[in-house]
């Protein structure tokens, strides 16, 4: 993907709590480029719903949703691979160098992802949540 045009050798990428952080292209490439790609190689941008600004030295790129998506290969962050499609909305800041990319702080909705594959988080914390606590809240 060239990505030595674009980043930083000792680049920072700042994931969501799902993923977390990785230093450097090899680590950006392993701990999330490679596995984000294999779950969803068919993944495409939404350019339409996007919206890019920029000050100075750093530049952002939303889009909500801004990807679309279908989760098959091996899944992706413990979510078994459901062929279904999904969309994602992220947004991303990054911190530049001359013209190379050396942080890069990424939100995602991931409870969003979870809610379109049928796993509503929030009821499975309040059942964990009665189980360990539930005689405080009766």
């Amino acid at each position: 993907m060239g990505l030595d045009s674009y980043w930083h050798p000792h680049c920072s990428w700042y994931g969501p709590s799902t993923i977390g952080t990785a230093r450097g292209i090899q680590g950006f490439r392993k701990h999330h480029q490679i596995p984000f790609l294999n779950a969803m190689p068919d993944r495409t941008t939404i350019w339409e719903n996007g919206v890019l600004f920029a000050e100075n030295n750093y530049v952002a790129f939303t889009a909500w949703p801004g990807m679309s998506m279908t989760l098959s290969g091996d899944g992706w962050l413990g979510i078994a691979p459901s062929d279904k499609e999904i969309t994602m909305r992220s947004l991303d800041f990054w911190r530049c160098e001359g013209p190379l990319i050396r942080e890069n702080w990424v939100l995602v909705d991931i409870l969003d992802v979870y809610n379109q594959l049928g796993v509503d988080v929030f009821a499975r914390m309040r059942e964990l949540n009665q189980s360990r606590f539930g005689h405080y809240f009766q």
